[in-house]
């Protein structure tokens, strides 16, 4: 299931990883507008081919789904583990809103020049999915509580030393991968722990709670980082606060593995 699940989600950075240089060349040659034209017509032809290798003969489910009582949804709503999923899912993605669209200033603040920022962009991308890849095989071997504490932990090393006063390449190269291999995790490790912990036919909606943690996250920490660029001028104390949470909320998902055995 861990590597079914990294191999649904390497999609997207893998294009990424591609794209990022070819593009830059593009806007350089052409411009912007260029770029995005290649974008729409690439997603365009991607959404039909896959609308395309659906085709007819997808199976309608003819059992009648499930419903979930008042009383079940709200049993599920006090659940320890559940509420602690919540937690860990919101802190972990504290810089997400930094790597997923300030990632080429922050480097260019800590000296990189554009171009190499825009090759640390890709290999960011590249470490997305080795991250899902080697998280999907771990997820099939190790607890995932353990999983998720080490990889969703070790951004926190790679925020602290974008925040530090050393700017070497070398340095910058390592932080982006430790970011990067984090951020393939952890879609992978929600899904598999809402699998897991919780009865497959509530999947959809315990999954959902967790995505939408995770982009309420990204809204309110787009607030918390203009604060803090407004106070201090760089990026260095929003580092420092995503560093912290983040290693507070891998604490919170390892913490579920304690709670496994409380009734569902």
């Amino acid at each position: 299931r861990g590597l079914a699940l990294s191999l649904l989600m390497t999609g997207a950075p893998l294009v990424g990883a591609i794209a990022v240089p070819l593009l830059g060349g593009v806007i350089e040659a052409e411009g912007w507008r260029t770029a995005y034209r290649i974008m729409a017509g690439v997603s365009a032809s991607g959404g039909l081919f896959a609308i395309l290798l659906i085709g007819r003969g997808s199976v309608r489910a003819t059992v009648e789904p499930p419903k979930l009582s008042w009383a079940e949804f709200s049993r599920l709503m006090k659940h320890r583990v559940f509420a602690l999923m919540l937690v860990g899912m919101f802190l972990v993605n504290v810089p997400q809103v930094l790597v997923s669209g300030q990632l080429s200033l922050m480097l260019m603040d800590n000296g990189a020049s554009a171009k190499f920022a825009a090759w640390l962009v890709s290999g960011y991308a590249i470490s997305i999915v080795i991250g899902r890849f080697i998280c999907g095989l771990a997820l099939d071997r190790i607890g995932a509580h353990v999983v998720a504490a080490f990889s969703l932990g070790l951004p926190a090393l790679g925020l602290a030393a974008l925040a530090g006063p050393v700017d070497a390449q070398w340095l910058l190269i390592c932080a982006v991968a430790l970011i990067g291999l984090a951020q393939g995790a952890e879609g992978d490790i929600g899904a598999f722990m809402a699998s897991r912990h919780f009865e497959i036919s509530n999947f959809s909606l315990v999954y959902g709670f967790l995505i939408s943690t995770m982009s309420l996250a990204s809204v309110l920490c787009s607030l918390l980082l203009s604060a803090t660029l407004k106070l201090t001028g760089n990026f260095d104390l929003f580092l420092i606060i995503s560093a912290m949470a983040t290693l507070i909320g891998a604490f919170a998902l390892y913490w579920t593995g304690r709670l496994k055995g409380q009734p569902q």
